[in-house]
């Protein structure tokens, strides 16, 4: 399986809310790829690490 070793973005965005549409269009797609890809077990598994990881970081910064 081939990996992407870097990647560039032609049109970055310019605004704030570009960004924020871009972030969630980056995640939405990162979303769907997990779900296509991983099992249920394993989707659910990414799921509580990642409130896990949410928060902890709350409790660090206040």
């Amino acid at each position: 399986m081939a990996k992407v070793k870097s990647c560039i973005v032609l049109n970055p965005p310019a605004t704030p809310r570009e960004q924020e549409e871009y972030d969630k269009t980056v995640a939405r797609v990162l979303a769907k790829a997990l779900y296509r890809s991983l099992s249920p077990l394993e989707c659910e598994n990414i799921i509580k690490s990642l409130q896990a990881s949410i928060i902890t970081k709350r409790q660090h910064t206040g």
